[in-house]
């Protein structure tokens, strides 16, 4: 196995853009990506995280489309970008990224296209909420007693009598 730390900054970066052309090196983009991020054997470079994650992103890995998205929708080391940031959450979620289901809803819900969406919201978070993430489970509730969400509400009592509370996690992500 190739261990990363061993090399360089510059050594690191030589090897790592002969990997990147490889279709099997996934994970060593997103690799690469998340050491820029926290600085582990390189400068931490916001960046250059952002670069590899982009990279890592346009091999269709969900965790890397998550984490590039989480960047363009605050403007870390990128220009902030929304829609970008969706179309990757959804690329994200759409093989079952239950973080990114959750931060799409959190972009509907405080209006991404202009004003709130909460009926996609409810529907995300809803998503989000069968994978146990407890912020999900809990916007939800809170979309749901919304007057406007009566369909929302019956979701709502339909997950609890299946099991999907707050406390009883589904997912590891």
């Amino acid at each position: 196995a190739l261990l990363l730390a061993e090399y360089s900054d510059a050594e690191f970066r030589a090897i790592s853009a002969v990997l990147s052309g490889l279709p099997e090196v996934r994970q060593v983009l997103a690799e690469a990506a998340q050491r820029f991020a926290e600085g582990r054997g390189v400068l931490a470079d916001p960046a250059e995280a952002a670069r590899w994650y982009e990279r890592a992103a346009s091999k269709g890995l969900a965790p890397a489309e998550f984490r590039y998205a989480s960047l363009l929708e605050k403007g870390q080391g990128v220009k902030k970008n929304l829609g970008q940031a969706r179309r990757l959450y959804l690329a994200a979620a759409s093989k079952g990224h239950a973080k990114a289901m959750h931060n799409l809803a959190v972009l509907y819900a405080e209006g991404i296209d202009g004003k709130p969406d909460y009926g996609t919201a409810v529907q995300w978070f809803s998503k989000a909420a069968k994978h146990g993430i407890a912020d999900s489970q809990y916007n939800l509730g809170v979309l749901c007693a919304r007057p406007r969400h009566r369909k929302g509400r019956r979701r709502l009592l339909q997950m609890v009598r299946a099991g999907c509370q707050p406390g009883r996690p589904r997912s590891r992500q």
